[in-house]
């Protein structure tokens, strides 16, 4: 008698239900199933349900092939970037350059102006120290006390003294003037004064 052929139950897919133990196949997508205590058909083996080398060589290279994409297009991010930074810092080394050279001349146009108001203002000191120094020599006696330098002073500017001289003449003839006026005004207001108590006092009208 021949060996007699086992054969467990077969299909296109995946079973709908097997007995707890049963195997089944599934041929078109090459996966093993067992059915489960409460009926359920579990995938337990096939080339479908566990990967082959030939599909993790697959899979792998296709990862492999996806890596190498992104950091190829990582790299050109980053070499645009280095270059857009590389002119954004030359740019700023023109602007900063620029500016430098900007301050720079403000500094020596500030300086040459300080350095000629600071001659200016050592000759204007050194004319008023001269000044100083030709009164206090022009005097004969010791400049010893406060009404000495007055006088002394006072002898020299004479140009001064004949100006203020001037000024209290004219202020003194100006303040007669106006004295007389007043005066004058004074008696015509008094005249009018007594011209009319006098009518007021007769009566008539």
């Amino acid at each position: 008698m021949a060996n007699p052929i086992l054969r467990i139950k077969r299909g296109s897919s995946t079973p709908a239900s097997l007995s707890s133990g049963e195997l089944a196949m599934d041929l078109t997508n090459l996966n093993l199933f067992v059915g489960k205590a409460d009926g359920t058909p579990l995938a337990i083996g096939g080339s479908g349900t566990f990967a082959t080398k030939t599909y993790a060589d697959s899979a792998v290279s296709a990862a492999n092939s996806t890596l190498t994409a992104a950091i190829a297009a990582e790299e050109a991010a980053r070499i645009s970037a280095d270059s857009t930074l590389t002119s954004a810092v030359s740019a700023e080394v023109s602007r900063a350059t620029a500016a430098e050279g900007v301050i720079a001349g403000n500094l020596s146009t500030e300086t040459s102006n300080r350095t000629s108001a600071d001659s200016a203002l050592d000759g204007k000191i050194t004319t008023e120290k001269n000044r100083i120094d030709a009164i206090l020599s022009a005097a004969d006696a010791d400049k010893d006390s406060f009404a000495e330098i007055v006088s002394l002073i006072n002898s020299v500017d004479t140009a001064n003294d004949s100006a203020f001289a001037g000024y209290v003449t004219s202020n003194n003839a100006a303040l007669a003037s106006e004295i007389s006026a007043r005066t004058s005004a004074d008696s015509t207001l008094d005249s009018r004064v007594t011209a009319l108590e006098t009518t007021i006092d007769g009566g008539t009208y």
